[in-house]
């Protein structure tokens, strides 16, 4: 439980921590050669690494090219503020994928990174290329003194899923929303993770602030943006990042409703929405969106996103199946034809759903299941026959 007398917590840093960015267009057909050739002799030598024989205008030094690389991008290459750099001239897929290192972000913030991008991928991809933000991380950093783990009840979280991670000693983080999914926000243990990962340097971002105490771990919270919220939010290129950061950051913790906060756990015995926010949850939210502008753009879900029309559609017809291996189980109706069960829209899916369970007609895939539900569970259908 959270020590909500210990209030106050000290902000350490607050910094834009993760960003993806896929670019579209026509490649460069001359480096992609030179950058075969580059590969080609690395594969033949001991080396892992070899630097290429041009130089973006780009911090961490020259790029250098990896020995690895698969079918999907032909060529990675990395330097000491790009984390992973992967081009292609293959296919209908994003010719350069961008992910930056997290040290390179504190030091230029999106500003910055929105320049990076622009002289990277000049190399590659010739003028007229469309730039995709695919995922935006923001961290916050602070200490508190007899700072405790929140309970899962008093998380208020629109999504459902959620982990709590232990090491022998107990928590050392809480991550809600899926990965890689449209949104997720993460707490954990900063100290344990640099420690354990060999990230010393952010040590030396902490020092810079004033309220800093070296005796104290650092706990972070982390909110990740993924593509699906970037795009409902109408964000494609780093400009665009900049200008709605705020929104974004709002939608996340701000506003009535945000799409994550910890609640008080005084008094318990309300709900959740009834209650308001844990003090130290209050000051983390403030923080995290003190200073950002915002324009009031709020998320408008595409037809894709609504929340998942696929995945909808495939439980609409899991349920009616599942209903109808039911009534078949208790001879109660035919179930021969989907139509007596499934609409329109959920027959244009049905064929879809049949392959995709490995099923070759509506009957079979009532049959099967009414086989799993009958065996073992003599004594419910025998319960549901009588009643």
């Amino acid at each position: 439980m959270t020590d909500e007398a210990a209030a106050t917590i000290n902000v350490v840093g607050n910094y834009v921590d993760g960003l993806e960015v896929s670019v579209s267009g026509t490649p460069r057909w001359t480096v992609f050669e030179e950058l075969r050739a580059t590969k080609s002799a690395l594969r033949a030598s001991p080396q892992s690494l070899r630097e290429i024989g041009f130089s973006p205008d780009i911090p961490g030094g020259p790029l250098m090219l990896a020995s690895d690389g698969g079918s999907k991008y032909q060529f990675v290459l990395r330097n000491g503020a790009i984390k992973r750099l992967e081009v292609t001239s293959r296919g209908a897929v994003p010719k350069v994928m961008v992910q930056f290192r997290a040290s390179a972000l504190y030091e230029h913030d999106l500003e910055g990174a929105e320049g990076i991008v622009d002289a990277l991928v000049d190399p590659f991809v010739q003028p007229g290329y469309e730039i995709k933000v695919g995922r935006f991380d923001a961290a916050l950093d602070f200490q508190c003194v007899r700072w405790r783990w929140p309970e899962v009840e008093d998380i208020v979280c629109r999504a459902r899923k959620y982990h709590v991670h232990y090491d022998g000693k107990g928590i050392t983080g809480m991550a809600f929303g899926r990965y890689r999914g449209p949104m997720q926000v993460v707490i954990y243990d900063k100290s344990l993770e640099a420690k354990m990962h060999r990230k010393e340097w952010i040590e030396g971002v902490w020092v810079e602030s004033e309220s800093y105490d070296e005796r104290l771990p650092v706990f972070r919270t982390e909110l990740r943006f993924g593509r699906g919220v970037l795009r409902d939010f109408g964000v494609n290129s780093v400009a665009d990042l900049r200008s709605l950061r705020g929104d974004l950051m709002r939608y996340a913790v701000g506003g009535e409703r945000p799409w994550f906060r910890v609640a008080s756990t005084d008094p318990r015995g309300r709900g959740q929405d009834r209650r308001g926010s844990a003090p130290w949850w209050r000051e983390v939210r403030g923080n995290s969106i003190e200073g950002l502008p915002q324009t009031g753009r709020v998320r408008r879900r595409g037809a894709t996103s609504v929340p998942d029309l696929k995945r909808a559609r495939s439980t609409m017809i899991t349920s009616a199946v599942q209903t109808a291996a039911w009534e078949k189980v208790l001879g109660r109706h035919a179930s021969d034809s989907p139509a007596g069960y499934l609409g329109p829209v959920a027959m244009e899916g049905l064929p879809g759903w049949l392959g995709a369970n490995g099923v070759d007609s509506w009957d079979q895939a009532v049959s099967l299941r009414a086989t799993r539900i009958a065996v073992g569970r003599e004594d419910v259908v025998e319960s549901m026959s009588a009643s």
